[in-house]
């Protein structure tokens, strides 16, 4: 059991400022790590009840990307300076940290199955579309979780769309689709290039606070070193993997994953559970945009054992070629 009621007076009394947000299940203050002696009458850190049985979480998006994530023991140890004890009771301060065992995050990491039947039509400019972005030949139908037959694989799954639901003719005419690693998401890619409605990223599972991924395993889990690829789109990842230019960093690793967004801070622990790992170096497949000091926060998860960062010298990332390697150790 969480005692919010004096953790609501924690936040106030150090802060200055606690409010729940309307659904009562984010605590909203100002962060210790970024927020000292603001006067504003908003903060920038949520602390996130999250569901029965989870560890509480927070997240600061004013410095979220550096100090301000993790569980809500680091909120009170590090962020408050108090000890846990005055604001939980022992059940909830037994609950594993991060780093003990694989299977810490594991009820919120079910893995959902789906039929992925064989479709009956060829999808002639489907496939046409997949080879033009994968820059080579490649049997499609061994993708992990593509689906060309969308209207087929909606129904066949029951799968419920909600909102998009009335968009399903349009999907099944002019996008491919991938079903991310865990089943959460639908992610929908437009064959045609100059439509506005380039992509759609759909929710089909709750994902509480940690995010699904689109992965691909590349070698064998071992008890010593293991390196993990991240980049943010699918494409960023299925361009690569088969390039001569990162043939390297290919046969060296254990597991590529697409992030699906541009966050890396809640799919740390996703990509490591799945693999049954605490901890592993990772290689980051950057946007050009992204500096390096974006990443510092990083190397700080005690997850990280290293953190190398690479950038396409010849575009804006890795979906297209050509890829010249550029990658810097942090």
């Amino acid at each position: 059991m969480i005692y919010w009621d004096k953790i609501e007076e924690l936040f106030k009394t150090k802060t200055g400022l606690g409010y729940w947000n309307g659904s009562r299940n984010q605590l909203i203050g100002r962060c210790p790590y970024c927020e000292q002696g603001s006067k504003k009458n908003h903060g920038h850190l949520y602390l996130y009840m999250n569901n029965p049985g989870e560890i509480p979480t927070f997240h600061c998006f004013r410095c979220g990307e550096e100090e301000g994530h993790g569980t809500i023991f680091k909120l009170l140890k590090n962020g408050f300076g108090v000890t846990p004890n005055d604001y939980m009771s022992k059940e909830a301060l037994n609950f594993k940290m991060p780093g003990s065992g694989y299977d810490y995050y594991k009820k919120n990491f079910e893995v959902s199955n789906y039929n992925f039947v064989k479709p009956k039509n060829d999808y002639k400019l489907k496939r046409q579309y997949l080879l033009g972005r994968l820059g080579f030949e490649f049997d499609l139908d061994r993708l992990p979780g593509l689906v060309l037959n969308i209207r087929e694989f909606v129904g066949e799954n029951n799968i419920n769309l909600g909102k998009y639901e009335k968009f399903l003719d349009f999907f099944e005419d002019s996008f491919v689709g991938f079903i991310s690693t865990y089943g959460n998401n639908f992610i929908l890619r437009n064959i045609d290039s100059s439509s506005h409605f380039r992509y759609f990223k759909i929710q089909i599972k709750d994902e509480h606070f940690f995010k699904d991924f689109y992965g691909i395993k590349t070698g064998q889990i071992n008890k010593g070193e293991n390196t993990i690829v991240l980049c943010e789109g699918i494409f960023d990842l299925l361009v690569p993997i088969r390039d001569d230019e990162l043939k390297e960093i290919k046969d060296n690793s254990t597991y590529w994953a697409s992030i699906l967004g541009s966050g890396y801070t809640k799919t740390i622990p996703s990509v490591l559970n799945y693999n049954k790992l605490t901890t592993a170096h990772f290689i980051i497949l950057s946007d050009s945009e992204k500096k390096e000091s974006s990443y510092s926060w990083f190397k700080k998860d005690p997850a990280v054992k290293s953190l190398t960062i690479c950038w396409n010298k010849t575009g804006e990332d890795f979906g297209m070629k050509p890829i010249n390697l550029i990658k810097k150790l942090l």
